[in-house]
C-alpha cells in the first residue's frame, strides 16, 4: 500500500509495504513556495516531540500517527479531528485530502476533509476535476463526518493533487489563477512526465501572477499508476 496525504499547510508522507515490489508507479511532489507560518503551544497528549513541531508538521504528524495504526482514511480524520477538538487550545484546523493506494489493484481509498478537488486523467482523456464528497475541515467541529470513497486507476491513469495556493495565486490586482487555468496548464502537455507536468503548472502560475508576491504555498503532487508487475520476483527488489 501507499499512503498519500496533502494538507493545507502542506506536508506529504508516503508509507509503503512490500507491494512496492509488485507494481510500478511514478510519483512526484514538490513544495514550490512556502508562506510564513507560526508555531503554537499544544496541550500534552501525544509524545513530546509533537510540541516542537510547527503547525504544518503537527498536522501531518497527527494524520500519520493515526494512519500507521491501521485506520482507514475516514477513521484517521475522525481520530485527528477528535484530538484537535479536545486536546489543544489553539482552535487549529486544516484541510486534507488523504488516500491509500493499493498498488496491486490501482484502487485508492480516499477521504476529503474540506480540501481542493483532486484531478484525474483516466483512459488518455484530458485532466479534469473529480468533484468528490467533502467533509468539514479537520478540527472545526466535533460533529464532523468523514466518508471513504474509491478511485480506480488503470495502468497509465494519473492523479494530481494540489493546495489552494495554486488556484488562488493572485496577480498584483487580485485576479486569481483559478482551476480552469490550472487544468489548461495540465492539458497543454498531458503526457509529460509527472515532474515536468508540475513544472508546467508552476510556469503557468508564474506567467499569470507576473512577479506578484504570494502569501500561500504552492504544493502539488502527481502520481501515474503503471499497474502491477507481471513477474516481480524476476525483477529483484527494486521498486
Amino acid at each position: 500500500m501507499v499512503a498519500l496525504v496533502l494538507l493545507t499547510a502542506v506536508s506529504l508522507f508516503v508509507s509503503s509495504e512490500r507491494s512496492f515490489q509488485k507494481a510500478v508507479f511514478d510519483l512526484c511532489a514538490k513544495k514550490l513556495l512556502q508562506a510564513e507560518s507560526g508555531t503554537k503551544a499544544l496541550e500534552p497528549y501525544f509524545p513530546s516531540f509533537l510540541h516542537c513541531l510547527g503547525i504544518e508538521e503537527l498536522n501531518a504528524a497527527l494524520v500519520q500517527i493515526y494512519a500507521q495504526m491501521g485506520l482507514s482514511p475516514s477513521q484517521t480524520l475522525h481520530a485527528t479531528n477528535e484530538w484537535l477538538r479536545t486536546s489543544n487550545k489553539t482552535s487549529m484546523f486544516f484541510t486534507v485530502w488523504f488516500g491509500i493506494l493499493d498498488l496491486s489493484t490501482g484502487v485508492i481509498t480516499a477521504v476529503n476533509g474540506g480540501h481542493e478537488y483532486p484531478v484525474l486523467r483516466c483512459g488518455g482523456q484530458p485532466y479534469d476535476l473529480l468533484k468528490d464528497r467533502h467533509g468539514l475541515m479537520v478540527g472545526v467541529s466535533a460533529r464532523a463526518k468523514y466518508t471513504d470513497y474509491e478511485i480506480r486507476l488503470a495502468p497509465g491513469d494519473r492523479l494530481f493533487l494540489y493546495t489552494d495556493g495554486v488556484p488562488e495565486a493572485q496577480t498584483a490586482d487580485a485576479h486569481m489563477f483559478g482551476t480552469e487555468r490550472m487544468l489548461q496548464a495540465l492539458n497543454a502537455d498531458p503526457d509529460a512526465p509527472p515532474e515536468r507536468l508540475l513544472a508546467n503548472v508552476r510556469a503557468a502560475v508564474d506567467s499569470f501572477i507576473g512577479g506578484a508576491k504570494q502569501f500561500d504555498d504552492l504544493t502539488m503532487l502527481c502520481l501515474e499508476y503503471r499497474g502491477p508487475r507481471a513477474n516481480p520476483e524476476a525483477e529483484g527488489d527494486a521498486p
